[in-house]
């Protein structure tokens, strides 16, 4: 029993094609819904992504910028480094404070080296000399200090008349610094 289109009445040709033409929409919807949904989805996730991308570069632009910024104070400490007694190398106040007294005729009563003290990323060196001439060699001595080749303070300075006739007693604390780099980040 085999339906021929041409044998049906209008009415029913009318039905027949309006379900074909429902099954044919219905399922167009479906697959398409499916494929737009799909779609959607990966609309959302793509977002997402570029929002992580775009916050990931953001922080690598500022990772970059704060690298660069380390690297130019690191090339700028590496320049000053000259101005600081080396790590290590205390010991050579001591001999400079020495030979400034043999070159300046001033006499060492003492060098007494304190306790080194650890600040940041530099270490205070301090140094207490005891000394006696007359005034322009205490003078000169002090002046030579300030011209050594790495950053030497006096901190404090006291003059005062010796038991020998035209000699003067001082006794200077002198503060040296050393850089400590044992905290530079690689």
């Amino acid at each position: 029993m085999i339906l021929r289109f041409d044998r049906l009445q209008p009415r029913e040709k009318f039905m027949i094609s309006l379900l074909i033409l429902i099954i044919v929409i219905g399922g167009v919807y479906y697959l398409f819904s499916s494929q737009v949904k799909k779609i959607n989805e990966n609309k959302d996730k793509l977002e997402t992504s570029i929002n992580k991308l775009r916050i990931m570069n953001t922080r690598l632009s500022k990772n970059q910028l704060l690298k660069e910024e380390y690297k130019g104070l690191l090339k700028e400490l590496e320049s000053r480094q000259k101005n600081f007694l080396e790590k290590g190398k205390e010991s050579d106040l001591l001999l400079d404070l020495n030979n400034l007294a043999m070159k300046r005729n001033v006499k060492i009563l003492s060098i007494e080296p304190k306790e080194i003290i650890q600040e940041d990323i530099y270490l205070k060196i301090p140094a207490e000399v005891r000394l006696r001439g007359t005034y322009n060699q205490i003078v000169n001595y002090i002046e030579d200090v300030k011209y050594l080749n790495y950053l030497t303070r006096i901190e404090n300075l006291n003059v005062k008349t010796s038991n020998k006739a035209d000699y003067l007693e001082a006794k200077i604390t002198l503060l040296s610094y050393a850089l400590d780099r044992k905290g530079d980040i690689q």
